[in-house]
């Protein structure tokens, strides 16, 4: 009983010890110490990007895409929907597909294969790339021997993606840190992520998830209103 006592004192000694201590680092504690995220940027529109439509457009529509995302994949057939709608053709709006965070190394070997498609072979060929590479999301390991036949069906050399993508590439370099400085800047941890800017960049929209082309067809009336 009486070592009972004597462990009951000492635990109250240490406890009234800690709240003191931890009182005076309240109490000392400044707003200054906090490490504050810097505030969300919107990227504007910017020389290595794919655009499609009017360069000079009211509103830019970004869509961050993962190759690997599920529901990207869903999502695709809406954004195929408003690029062929009146608001991407009347030159009011365009379309901006950037690469954003990605699920694992198969989404970043089949984005670095969309930017070497792009160097090698245009725009054009890159939108068809994607097109057909977004369809290959449930592969555990790189789908070589589909995604080999996607290259030949769209008439790409295999060996130049290769090389471009090779680990001292600067495609490879160039995507990588861009990757991270839309991430760490936008704080995206989903896809598809979208924004909608105006020709200012300003961001009047930003959201993570799959749309329906007729939420995104509402958006945009009630922006252009």
């Amino acid at each position: 009983m009486k070592y009972i006592n004597h462990f009951l004192i000492i635990f109250s000694g240490l406890l009234i010890a800690f709240l003191i201590i931890y009182k005076d680092s309240r109490e000392n504690f400044k707003i200054d110490d906090i490490e504050i995220p810097s505030p969300k940027k919107a990227f504007f529109i910017e020389e290595g990007d794919i655009i499609i439509g009017n360069k000079d457009a009211n509103f830019f529509f970004i869509e961050y895409i993962d190759l690997q995302c599920p529901s990207c994949k869903e999502f695709h057939p809406h954004l195929h929907s408003l690029i062929a709608s009146r608001h991407v053709t009347s030159g009011e709006v365009a379309v901006v597909i950037r690469h954003g965070p990605h699920i694992d190394n198969l989404s970043t070997e089949k984005a670095l294969a969309t930017e070497c498609v792009r160097r090698n072979y245009g725009d054009n060929k890159a939108l068809s790339f994607i097109d057909q590479t977004i369809l290959v999301v449930e592969e555990t390991q790189y789908p070589t021997e589909r995604i080999e036949k996607i290259f030949n069906n769209l008439g790409i050399n295999l060996e130049k993606i290769k090389q471009c993508k090779s680990i001292t590439g600067d495609v490879r370099i160039k995507f990588e840190q861009k990757t991270k400085d839309i991430i760490n800047s936008l704080q995206i941890i989903e896809t598809p992520y979208i924004q909608i800017l105006d020709n200012n960049g300003t961001e009047l929209y930003s959201a993570s998830g799959v749309h329906t082309f007729e939420e995104l067809t509402n958006l945009f009336f009630q922006l252009l209103e």
